[in-house]
């Protein structure tokens, strides 16, 4: 049995890593397009080359700095989820990273992978992503304890690696600025 339980926790493990790792890849992701729309808008209207490259290199640091903040908020959500869990229940924290995952990506990674480890899992079925609330809602109560178990041993993991990765990068950007 001990076997079991390692293999699963190993499994909570990489998956916690892949995804802390992937979010914070598209928080990058999402601030060099935004990066490029800003560039292809100003490049349009006529600058010099100094006035270009300065351009760039301010839009550059922006870009890398808005990375940073949108991963530090992950993070930080990241913890808040258990002790949402805990005070409010499953369905209830879930209702809220919900409201919030229109104006916040963070909040919307940290639905998503919980309902990709939940499907993979085999804890949950849904067909889509519009399913996941209903079904938090309607499980019976041996469900809804065994799928908040598994969160909130899927979240231990995923609270350490969001501090080690994202610390890791933040220490990183510090260091080049130096």
């Amino acid at each position: 049995m001990p076997s079991t339980i390692s293999n699963k926790s190993q499994e909570r493990a990489k998956f916690a890593y892949s995804s802390v790792k992937t979010a914070c890849k598209n928080f990058e992701e999402i601030e060099m397009k935004e990066l490029l729309k800003k560039e292809s808008k100003k490049l349009k209207r006529d600058l010099t080359g100094t006035e270009q490259t300065a351009f760039q290199e301010n839009n550059e640091v922006d870009a890398v700095k808005n990375a940073q903040s949108n991963k530090e908020k992950f993070r930080s959500h990241i913890k808040d989820v258990p002790m949402m869990i805990m005070t409010n229940g499953l369905a209830a924290a879930f209702a809220f990273v919900f409201s919030k995952q229109q104006k916040d990506q963070a909040y919307h990674h940290i639905e998503n992978i919980t309902k990709d480890w939940l499907k993979n899992e085999g804890i949950i079925e849904i067909e889509d992503d519009e399913q996941f609330h209903e079904v938090l809602i309607k499980q019976n109560p041996e469900q809804y304890r065994r799928c908040t178990r598994e969160i909130m041993a899927l979240y231990t993991w995923l609270k350490r690696y969001a501090d080690g990765l994202i610390s890791y990068s933040e220490s990183l950007i510090k260091g080049g600025e130096e």
